[in-house]
Protein backbone atom coordinates (compact mmCIF):
# COMPACT_ATOMS: atom_id res chain seq x y z
CA UNK A 1 0.00 0.00 0.00
CA UNK A 2 1.43 3.35 -1.05
CA UNK A 3 1.57 6.36 1.24
CA UNK A 4 -0.97 8.21 -0.90
CA UNK A 5 -3.40 5.30 -0.76
CA UNK A 6 -3.04 5.15 3.04
CA UNK A 7 -3.78 8.88 3.38
CA UNK A 8 -6.83 8.56 1.12
CA UNK A 9 -8.18 5.58 3.07
CA UNK A 10 -7.49 7.27 6.40
CA UNK A 11 -9.25 10.44 5.25
CA UNK A 12 -12.25 8.54 3.88
CA UNK A 13 -12.69 6.64 7.17
CA UNK A 14 -12.38 9.83 9.21
CA UNK A 15 -14.89 11.69 7.01
CA UNK A 16 -17.42 8.88 7.49
CA UNK A 17 -16.94 8.80 11.27
CA UNK A 18 -17.10 12.60 11.61
CA UNK A 19 -20.18 12.69 9.38
CA UNK A 20 -21.95 10.21 11.65
CA UNK A 21 -20.92 12.29 14.67
CA UNK A 22 -22.15 15.58 13.18
CA UNK A 23 -25.51 14.19 12.03
CA UNK A 24 -26.38 11.88 14.91
CA UNK A 25 -24.32 12.59 18.04
CA UNK A 26 -23.06 16.17 18.29
CA UNK A 27 -26.28 17.69 19.71
CA UNK A 28 -26.93 14.83 22.12
CA UNK A 29 -26.24 15.23 25.84
CA UNK A 30 -24.12 12.07 26.16
CA UNK A 31 -20.91 14.09 26.19
CA UNK A 32 -18.67 11.44 27.79
CA UNK A 33 -19.67 8.93 25.09
CA UNK A 34 -19.03 11.56 22.42
CA UNK A 35 -15.59 12.27 23.85
CA UNK A 36 -14.49 8.65 23.51
CA UNK A 37 -16.25 8.28 20.15
CA UNK A 38 -14.11 11.06 18.64
CA UNK A 39 -10.91 9.55 20.04
CA UNK A 40 -11.91 6.10 18.78
CA UNK A 41 -12.80 7.54 15.36
CA UNK A 42 -9.24 8.84 14.90
CA UNK A 43 -7.65 5.60 16.12
CA UNK A 44 -9.89 3.47 13.88
CA UNK A 45 -9.20 5.68 10.86
CA UNK A 46 -5.46 5.28 11.52
CA UNK A 47 -5.65 1.48 11.88
CA UNK A 48 -8.25 0.33 9.34
CA UNK A 49 -6.03 0.86 6.24
CA UNK A 50 -3.48 -1.54 7.79
CA UNK A 51 -5.99 -4.34 8.30
CA UNK A 52 -5.83 -7.14 5.72
CA UNK A 53 -8.54 -9.67 4.91
CA UNK A 54 -7.19 -12.75 3.15
CA UNK A 55 -9.40 -14.98 1.02
CA UNK A 56 -8.21 -18.36 -0.22
CA UNK A 57 -9.86 -19.64 -3.38
CA UNK A 58 -9.88 -22.95 -5.18
CA UNK A 59 -7.17 -23.02 -7.89
CA UNK A 60 -9.67 -24.61 -10.26
CA UNK A 61 -11.54 -21.30 -10.57
CA UNK A 62 -8.56 -18.95 -10.73
CA UNK A 63 -6.29 -17.97 -13.58
CA UNK A 64 -2.67 -18.42 -12.66
CA UNK A 65 -0.17 -15.93 -14.00
CA UNK A 66 2.86 -17.41 -15.78
CA UNK A 67 6.11 -17.38 -13.94
CA UNK A 68 9.78 -17.69 -14.67
CA UNK A 69 11.54 -20.19 -12.46
CA UNK A 70 15.31 -20.25 -12.22
CA UNK A 71 15.58 -22.41 -15.36
CA UNK A 72 13.62 -19.97 -17.51
CA UNK A 73 15.64 -17.09 -16.12
CA UNK A 74 18.81 -18.78 -17.24
CA UNK A 75 17.41 -19.03 -20.81
CA UNK A 76 17.10 -15.24 -21.11
CA UNK A 77 18.84 -13.59 -24.03
CA UNK A 78 22.62 -13.26 -23.70
CA UNK A 79 24.11 -9.78 -23.90
CA UNK A 80 27.37 -8.43 -25.24
CA UNK A 81 27.24 -5.60 -22.70
CA UNK A 82 25.18 -4.72 -19.64
CA UNK A 83 24.43 -1.27 -18.29
CA UNK A 84 23.00 -0.75 -14.83
CA UNK A 85 20.60 2.17 -15.08
CA UNK A 86 19.23 3.67 -11.89
CA UNK A 87 15.87 5.39 -12.18
CA UNK A 88 15.47 8.22 -9.65
CA UNK A 89 12.01 9.46 -8.81
CA UNK A 90 12.66 13.16 -8.20
CA UNK A 91 9.00 13.91 -7.58
CA UNK A 92 9.07 11.50 -4.67
CA UNK A 93 12.10 13.28 -3.22
CA UNK A 94 10.39 16.67 -3.56
CA UNK A 95 7.15 15.47 -1.98
CA UNK A 96 8.90 13.77 0.94
CA UNK A 97 11.05 16.87 1.49
CA UNK A 98 7.93 19.06 1.64
CA UNK A 99 6.28 16.60 4.04
CA UNK A 100 9.37 16.56 6.27
CA UNK A 101 9.46 20.36 6.30
CA UNK A 102 5.79 20.46 7.34
CA UNK A 103 6.41 17.96 10.15
CA UNK A 104 9.34 20.08 11.32
CA UNK A 105 7.32 23.33 11.31
CA UNK A 106 4.33 21.85 13.14
CA UNK A 107 6.62 20.01 15.56
CA UNK A 108 8.44 23.22 16.42
CA UNK A 109 5.11 25.02 16.87
CA UNK A 110 3.92 22.27 19.23
CA UNK A 111 7.10 22.38 21.32
CA UNK A 112 6.99 26.18 21.39
CA UNK A 113 3.43 26.13 22.76
CA UNK A 114 4.46 23.62 25.43
CA UNK A 115 7.41 25.81 26.36
CA UNK A 116 5.19 28.90 26.67
CA UNK A 117 2.80 27.10 29.02
CA UNK A 118 5.69 25.72 31.08
CA UNK A 119 7.19 29.19 31.48
CA UNK A 120 3.79 30.60 32.44
CA UNK A 121 3.53 28.03 35.21
CA UNK A 122 7.10 28.61 36.42
CA UNK A 123 7.07 32.43 36.54
CA UNK A 124 3.65 32.91 38.20
CA UNK A 125 2.44 32.05 41.71
CA UNK A 126 0.42 28.85 42.09
CA UNK A 127 -1.89 27.41 44.70
CA UNK A 128 -3.12 23.85 45.03
CA UNK A 129 -6.72 22.80 45.21
CA UNK A 130 -7.96 19.21 45.35
CA UNK A 131 -6.93 17.62 42.06
CA UNK A 132 -5.92 20.88 40.34
CA UNK A 133 -3.32 23.67 40.52
CA UNK A 134 -4.41 27.28 40.08
CA UNK A 135 -1.88 29.50 38.29
CA UNK A 136 -2.37 33.20 39.00
CA UNK A 137 -1.04 35.05 35.98
CA UNK A 138 -0.01 38.67 36.22
CA UNK A 139 -1.93 40.58 33.58
CA UNK A 140 -5.39 40.50 32.06
CA UNK A 141 -6.14 37.03 30.67
CA UNK A 142 -9.25 34.93 30.26
CA UNK A 143 -9.41 31.70 32.27
CA UNK A 144 -8.00 28.67 30.49
CA UNK A 145 -6.86 25.16 31.35
CA UNK A 146 -3.99 22.82 30.52
CA UNK A 147 -3.98 19.36 32.08
CA UNK A 148 -4.37 19.93 35.86
CA UNK A 149 -3.37 23.61 35.66
CA UNK A 150 -6.04 26.34 35.57
CA UNK A 151 -4.86 29.84 34.64
CA UNK A 152 -6.60 32.94 36.02
CA UNK A 153 -5.86 36.65 36.04
CA UNK A 154 -4.22 37.20 39.46
CA UNK A 155 -5.81 40.60 39.89
CA UNK A 156 -9.36 39.45 39.05
CA UNK A 157 -9.04 36.21 41.01
CA UNK A 158 -7.89 37.88 44.21
CA UNK A 159 -10.50 40.61 43.80
CA UNK A 160 -13.25 37.98 43.44
CA UNK A 161 -14.28 39.33 40.03
CA UNK A 162 -14.39 35.90 38.36
CA UNK A 163 -17.83 34.30 38.70
CA UNK A 164 -17.83 30.98 40.55
CA UNK A 165 -19.53 29.37 37.53
CA UNK A 166 -16.48 30.14 35.43
CA UNK A 167 -14.21 28.72 38.13
CA UNK A 168 -16.28 25.53 38.17
CA UNK A 169 -16.23 25.41 34.35
CA UNK A 170 -12.44 25.51 34.21
CA UNK A 171 -12.08 23.09 37.11
CA UNK A 172 -14.15 20.57 35.14
CA UNK A 173 -11.73 20.87 32.22
CA UNK A 174 -8.83 20.24 34.60
CA UNK A 175 -10.37 17.37 36.56
CA UNK A 176 -11.45 15.52 33.42
CA UNK A 177 -8.04 16.13 31.78
CA UNK A 178 -9.48 17.34 28.48
CA UNK A 179 -6.04 18.55 27.44
CA UNK A 180 -4.90 14.93 27.00
CA UNK A 181 -7.30 14.63 24.04
CA UNK A 182 -5.95 17.88 22.59
CA UNK A 183 -2.33 16.77 23.02
CA UNK A 184 -3.13 13.51 21.21
CA UNK A 185 -4.62 15.45 18.30
CA UNK A 186 -1.65 17.82 18.22
CA UNK A 187 0.70 14.85 17.73
CA UNK A 188 -1.56 13.48 14.97
CA UNK A 189 -1.60 16.94 13.37
CA UNK A 190 2.21 16.99 13.27
CA UNK A 191 2.15 13.77 11.24
CA UNK A 192 -0.85 14.77 9.10
CA UNK A 193 -0.28 18.54 8.97
CA UNK A 194 -1.52 18.68 5.36
CA UNK A 195 -4.91 17.13 6.20
CA UNK A 196 -7.66 19.64 7.14
CA UNK A 197 -9.72 16.82 8.68
CA UNK A 198 -7.35 16.73 11.67
CA UNK A 199 -8.01 20.37 12.55
CA UNK A 200 -11.75 19.78 12.07
CA UNK A 201 -11.62 16.82 14.46
CA UNK A 202 -9.68 18.85 17.02
CA UNK A 203 -12.32 21.61 16.91
CA UNK A 204 -15.11 19.08 17.43
CA UNK A 205 -13.23 17.65 20.42
CA UNK A 206 -12.72 21.09 21.97
CA UNK A 207 -16.37 21.96 21.48
CA UNK A 208 -17.40 18.71 23.19
CA UNK A 209 -15.02 19.60 26.04
CA UNK A 210 -17.05 22.79 26.44
CA UNK A 211 -20.24 20.72 26.53
CA UNK A 212 -18.69 18.57 29.28
CA UNK A 213 -17.59 21.62 31.27
CA UNK A 214 -21.03 23.24 30.90
CA UNK A 215 -22.63 20.02 32.12
CA UNK A 216 -20.27 19.98 35.10
CA UNK A 217 -21.41 23.47 36.10
CA UNK A 218 -25.14 22.75 35.65
CA UNK A 219 -24.78 19.54 37.67
CA UNK A 220 -23.92 21.76 40.67
CA UNK A 221 -27.43 23.16 40.65
CA UNK A 222 -26.82 26.39 38.74
CA UNK A 223 -29.93 27.79 37.06
CA UNK A 224 -29.70 27.38 33.27
CA UNK A 225 -30.66 30.98 32.35
CA UNK A 226 -28.28 32.40 34.93
CA UNK A 227 -25.39 30.35 33.58
CA UNK A 228 -26.18 31.26 29.97
CA UNK A 229 -26.07 34.98 30.87
CA UNK A 230 -22.68 34.49 32.52
CA UNK A 231 -21.40 32.70 29.42
CA UNK A 232 -22.52 35.56 27.17
CA UNK A 233 -20.98 38.22 29.38
CA UNK A 234 -17.69 36.34 29.66
CA UNK A 235 -17.05 35.67 25.97
CA UNK A 236 -14.02 37.68 24.93
CA UNK A 237 -12.29 37.34 21.61
CA UNK A 238 -8.62 36.55 22.24
CA UNK A 239 -5.79 34.46 20.82
CA UNK A 240 -4.69 31.54 22.96
CA UNK A 241 -2.36 28.57 22.52
CA UNK A 242 -3.91 25.73 20.56
CA UNK A 243 -3.08 23.39 23.46
CA UNK A 244 -5.37 24.97 26.08
CA UNK A 245 -9.09 24.95 26.76
CA UNK A 246 -10.46 28.47 27.06
CA UNK A 247 -13.80 29.66 28.36
CA UNK A 248 -14.33 31.72 25.20
CA UNK A 249 -13.89 28.74 22.83
CA UNK A 250 -17.14 27.52 21.22
CA UNK A 251 -20.11 28.33 19.16
CA UNK A 252 -22.32 29.83 21.85
CA UNK A 253 -25.55 29.01 20.06
CA UNK A 254 -24.63 25.31 19.89
CA UNK A 255 -23.65 25.29 23.55
CA UNK A 256 -26.95 26.83 24.60
CA UNK A 257 -28.89 24.33 22.47
CA UNK A 258 -27.02 21.35 23.90
CA UNK A 259 -27.43 22.63 27.49
CA UNK A 260 -31.19 22.12 27.13
CA UNK A 261 -30.93 18.75 25.38
CA UNK A 262 -31.88 15.52 27.15
CA UNK A 263 -31.03 12.34 25.25
CA UNK A 264 -33.46 9.47 25.53
CA UNK A 265 -31.99 6.01 26.08
CA UNK A 266 -34.06 4.57 23.24
CA UNK A 267 -32.73 7.19 20.81
CA UNK A 268 -29.14 6.54 21.89
CA UNK A 269 -29.60 2.78 21.51
CA UNK A 270 -30.99 3.21 17.99
CA UNK A 271 -28.04 5.38 16.95
CA UNK A 272 -25.60 2.86 18.41
CA UNK A 273 -27.21 0.11 16.33
CA UNK A 274 -26.94 2.35 13.25
CA UNK A 275 -23.22 2.80 13.82
CA UNK A 276 -22.47 -0.95 13.87
CA UNK A 277 -23.18 -1.57 10.14
CA UNK A 278 -21.44 1.72 9.31
CA UNK A 279 -18.32 0.50 11.11
CA UNK A 280 -18.53 -2.87 9.34
CA UNK A 281 -18.81 -1.28 5.90
CA UNK A 282 -15.91 1.10 6.66
CA UNK A 283 -13.76 -1.70 8.04
CA UNK A 284 -14.25 -3.90 5.01
CA UNK A 285 -14.36 -1.11 2.42
CA UNK A 286 -11.06 0.55 3.36
CA UNK A 287 -9.00 -2.41 4.56
CA UNK A 288 -6.79 -4.50 2.28
CA UNK A 289 -8.05 -7.60 0.47
CA UNK A 290 -5.77 -10.42 -0.55
CA UNK A 291 -6.97 -13.30 -2.72
CA UNK A 292 -4.64 -16.28 -2.67
CA UNK A 293 -4.89 -19.63 -4.40
CA UNK A 294 -5.11 -22.71 -2.24
CA UNK A 295 -2.65 -25.52 -2.76
CA UNK A 296 -2.75 -28.83 -1.01
CA UNK A 297 0.93 -28.63 -0.16
CA UNK A 298 1.58 -25.13 1.11
CA UNK A 299 -1.11 -22.51 1.35
CA UNK A 300 -3.64 -24.29 3.49
CA UNK A 301 -1.08 -25.29 6.14
CA UNK A 302 0.36 -21.76 6.04
CA UNK A 303 -2.98 -20.19 6.82
CA UNK A 304 -3.61 -22.47 9.78
CA UNK A 305 -0.06 -22.73 11.04
CA UNK A 306 0.83 -21.53 14.52
CA UNK A 307 3.65 -22.02 16.99
CA UNK A 308 1.49 -24.63 18.69
CA UNK A 309 1.01 -26.82 15.60
CA UNK A 310 4.24 -26.52 13.63
CA UNK A 311 7.69 -25.48 14.77
CA UNK A 312 9.69 -22.90 12.82
CA UNK A 313 11.88 -25.67 11.35
CA UNK A 314 8.89 -27.80 10.30
CA UNK A 315 7.15 -24.87 8.68
CA UNK A 316 10.35 -23.84 6.89
CA UNK A 317 11.02 -27.38 5.63
CA UNK A 318 7.51 -27.66 4.22
CA UNK A 319 7.87 -24.45 2.23
CA UNK A 320 11.50 -25.01 1.18
CA UNK A 321 10.77 -28.51 -0.12
CA UNK A 322 7.78 -27.17 -2.03
CA UNK A 323 9.71 -24.42 -3.81
CA UNK A 324 12.88 -26.45 -4.38
CA UNK A 325 10.82 -28.63 -6.72
CA UNK A 326 9.51 -25.64 -8.72
CA UNK A 327 5.80 -26.53 -8.63
CA UNK A 328 3.08 -24.57 -10.38
CA UNK A 329 2.21 -21.54 -8.28
CA UNK A 330 0.64 -18.12 -8.69
CA UNK A 331 2.73 -14.98 -8.63
CA UNK A 332 1.46 -13.43 -5.39
CA UNK A 333 1.58 -16.65 -3.41
CA UNK A 334 5.18 -17.34 -4.36
CA UNK A 335 6.37 -13.81 -3.50
CA UNK A 336 4.74 -14.05 -0.09
CA UNK A 337 5.98 -17.59 0.49
CA UNK A 338 9.58 -16.69 -0.40
CA UNK A 339 9.52 -13.92 2.19
CA UNK A 340 7.91 -16.33 4.64
CA UNK A 341 10.78 -18.74 4.01
CA UNK A 342 13.29 -15.98 4.60
CA UNK A 343 11.78 -14.91 7.93
CA UNK A 344 11.54 -18.53 9.13
CA UNK A 345 15.16 -19.18 8.07
CA UNK A 346 16.35 -16.12 10.02
CA UNK A 347 14.71 -17.51 13.18
CA UNK A 348 16.53 -20.83 12.93
CA UNK A 349 19.82 -21.63 14.64
CA UNK A 350 22.91 -22.67 12.68
CA UNK A 351 22.33 -26.31 13.68
CA UNK A 352 18.71 -26.20 12.57
CA UNK A 353 19.71 -24.66 9.23
CA UNK A 354 22.31 -27.37 8.63
CA UNK A 355 19.71 -30.10 9.13
CA UNK A 356 16.92 -28.35 7.25
CA UNK A 357 15.93 -28.43 3.59
CA UNK A 358 18.28 -26.47 1.28
CA UNK A 359 17.39 -22.80 1.00
CA UNK A 360 15.48 -22.31 -2.30
CA UNK A 361 17.62 -20.49 -4.86
CA UNK A 362 14.75 -19.70 -7.19
CA UNK A 363 13.53 -16.23 -8.04
CA UNK A 364 9.97 -15.17 -8.73
CA UNK A 365 9.10 -14.09 -12.27
CA UNK A 366 6.22 -12.57 -14.14
CA UNK A 367 6.28 -12.48 -17.96
CA UNK A 368 4.11 -10.01 -19.88
CA UNK A 369 3.84 -10.02 -23.69
CA UNK A 370 2.61 -6.86 -25.43
CA UNK A 371 0.89 -7.33 -28.79
CA UNK A 372 1.11 -4.83 -31.62
CA UNK A 373 -2.46 -3.70 -31.00
CA UNK A 374 -1.72 -2.91 -27.35
CA UNK A 375 -3.01 -6.00 -25.62
CA UNK A 376 -1.22 -7.47 -22.61
CA UNK A 377 -0.80 -11.26 -22.51
CA UNK A 378 0.57 -13.63 -19.91
CA UNK A 379 1.61 -17.18 -20.71
CA UNK A 380 1.46 -16.15 -24.36
CA UNK A 381 -2.33 -16.46 -24.45
CA UNK A 382 -4.15 -15.06 -21.38
CA UNK A 383 -5.19 -11.45 -21.99
CA UNK A 384 -5.00 -9.09 -18.99
CA UNK A 385 -5.28 -5.35 -18.35
CA UNK A 386 -2.93 -2.93 -16.59
CA UNK A 387 -5.40 -2.74 -13.71
CA UNK A 388 -5.49 -6.53 -13.31
CA UNK A 389 -1.68 -6.61 -13.28
CA UNK A 390 -1.70 -3.79 -10.72
CA UNK A 391 -4.11 -5.83 -8.60
CA UNK A 392 -1.28 -8.33 -8.08
CA UNK A 393 1.06 -5.70 -6.65
CA UNK A 394 -1.66 -4.28 -4.39
CA UNK A 395 -1.63 -7.61 -2.58
CA UNK A 396 2.09 -7.33 -1.79
CA UNK A 397 3.75 -5.33 0.96
CA UNK A 398 6.59 -2.84 0.45
CA UNK A 399 8.98 -5.44 1.88
CA UNK A 400 7.80 -8.07 -0.58
CA UNK A 401 8.38 -5.66 -3.48
CA UNK A 402 11.69 -4.32 -2.14
CA UNK A 403 13.73 -6.49 -4.52
CA UNK A 404 11.42 -6.31 -7.53
CA UNK A 405 12.82 -5.40 -10.96
CA UNK A 406 11.11 -4.83 -14.30
CA UNK A 407 12.98 -5.37 -17.59
CA UNK A 408 11.98 -4.20 -21.03
CA UNK A 409 15.20 -3.16 -22.77
CA UNK A 410 18.29 -4.86 -24.16
CA UNK A 411 19.64 -4.76 -20.59
CA UNK A 412 17.67 -7.88 -19.78
CA UNK A 413 16.98 -10.08 -16.81
CA UNK A 414 19.70 -12.55 -17.76
CA UNK A 415 22.45 -9.97 -17.50
CA UNK A 416 21.14 -8.68 -14.23
CA UNK A 417 20.86 -12.10 -12.63
CA UNK A 418 24.45 -12.84 -13.56
CA UNK A 419 25.62 -9.69 -11.80
CA UNK A 420 23.68 -10.68 -8.71
CA UNK A 421 24.67 -14.33 -8.78
CA UNK A 422 27.02 -13.94 -5.78
CA UNK A 423 24.08 -12.85 -3.63
CA UNK A 424 22.23 -16.07 -4.40
CA UNK A 425 25.13 -18.09 -3.06
CA UNK A 426 24.78 -16.60 0.44
CA UNK A 427 22.84 -18.11 3.31
CA UNK A 428 19.81 -15.95 2.56
CA UNK A 429 19.25 -15.01 -1.12
CA UNK A 430 17.65 -11.61 -1.76
CA UNK A 431 14.09 -12.74 -2.68
CA UNK A 432 14.32 -11.19 -6.16
CA UNK A 433 11.17 -10.64 -8.24
CA UNK A 434 11.74 -10.29 -12.00
CA UNK A 435 9.16 -8.88 -14.40
CA UNK A 436 9.99 -9.33 -18.09
CA UNK A 437 8.22 -7.56 -20.97
CA UNK A 438 8.37 -9.11 -24.44
CA UNK A 439 7.19 -7.92 -27.85
CA UNK A 440 4.54 -9.63 -29.98
CA UNK A 441 6.65 -8.84 -33.08
CA UNK A 442 9.05 -11.67 -32.25
CA UNK A 443 6.57 -14.53 -32.39
CA UNK A 444 7.63 -18.13 -33.07
CA UNK A 445 11.23 -17.25 -33.88
CA UNK A 446 10.38 -15.24 -37.02
CA UNK A 447 12.76 -12.51 -35.89
CA UNK A 448 15.60 -13.01 -33.43
CA UNK A 449 17.58 -10.42 -31.51
CA UNK A 450 20.73 -9.76 -33.52
CA UNK A 451 22.77 -9.78 -30.29
CA UNK A 452 21.90 -13.41 -29.62
CA UNK A 453 24.87 -15.67 -30.51
CA UNK A 454 24.17 -18.34 -33.07
CA UNK A 455 24.45 -21.14 -30.53
CA UNK A 456 21.94 -19.46 -28.27
CA UNK A 457 19.60 -18.88 -31.24
CA UNK A 458 19.61 -22.61 -31.87
CA UNK A 459 18.96 -23.40 -28.21
CA UNK A 460 16.14 -20.90 -28.02
CA UNK A 461 14.54 -22.38 -31.11
CA UNK A 462 14.87 -25.92 -29.82
CA UNK A 463 13.39 -24.87 -26.49
CA UNK A 464 10.39 -23.42 -28.32
CA UNK A 465 11.05 -19.81 -27.36
CA UNK A 466 8.27 -17.62 -28.73
CA UNK A 467 9.65 -14.26 -27.66
CA UNK A 468 13.35 -13.60 -27.93
CA UNK A 469 13.59 -9.81 -27.68
CA UNK A 470 12.32 -7.26 -25.20
CA UNK A 471 9.42 -4.93 -25.83
CA UNK A 472 11.26 -1.64 -26.23
CA UNK A 473 13.02 -2.88 -29.36
CA UNK A 474 9.60 -2.46 -30.96
CA UNK A 475 8.92 1.29 -31.08
CA UNK A 476 5.22 0.65 -31.73
CA UNK A 477 4.89 -0.55 -28.15
CA UNK A 478 6.60 2.35 -26.36
CA UNK A 479 3.35 3.82 -25.05
CA UNK A 480 2.13 0.46 -23.72
CA UNK A 481 5.47 -0.21 -22.04
CA UNK A 482 5.47 3.25 -20.47
CA UNK A 483 1.97 2.66 -19.08
CA UNK A 484 3.29 -0.40 -17.29
CA UNK A 485 6.42 1.42 -16.13
CA UNK A 486 4.32 4.19 -14.60
CA UNK A 487 2.35 1.61 -12.67
CA UNK A 488 5.51 -0.27 -11.62
CA UNK A 489 7.12 2.88 -10.22
CA UNK A 490 3.96 3.58 -8.24
CA UNK A 491 4.73 0.44 -6.24
CA UNK A 492 8.46 1.09 -5.94
CA UNK A 493 9.38 -1.52 -8.54
CA UNK A 494 12.76 -0.69 -10.08
CA UNK A 495 12.53 -0.34 -13.84
CA UNK A 496 15.16 -1.32 -16.43
CA UNK A 497 18.12 -1.95 -14.19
Amino acid sequence: MTELMYVLKFSACLIIFLGFYSFFLERESTHVLKRYYLLAAVVLALCIPFITFTTYVDPAITNSFPLLNSNSVDRSTDLLAYTNLISVNYWSIVIWSMYGLGVLVFGIRFLNNLLKITREIQKNPTQKKTGIIQVLVRGDIIPHTFLKYVFYSKQKFEAGEIPREILWHEETHARQRHSIDVLFMEVIQILFWFNPLINMTKKLMKLNHEFLADQGVLNRGVVLNTYQNIVLSSVIETQQSSLVNTFSHSLIKKRFTVMKKQTRKRSLFAKTLLFIPLLSVTLYGFSNKVVLEKTSEVNEPMVQVSSETLSTVEEYNKLAKHYNTYPKYDFVTKVKDMWKIRHLYEKMSATERANAEPYPKSTTGLTIIITNDGKYLVDGKTEVTVSSIEALFKQLTAEELSNAYAFSRETDVGGYTRLRAHLNRGDIPPNDVYISLFSDEFVEGKIMNKNVPEERRKNLTEEGALYATHALTNTKLTKYVNDLHTMFKKYGIKVDY
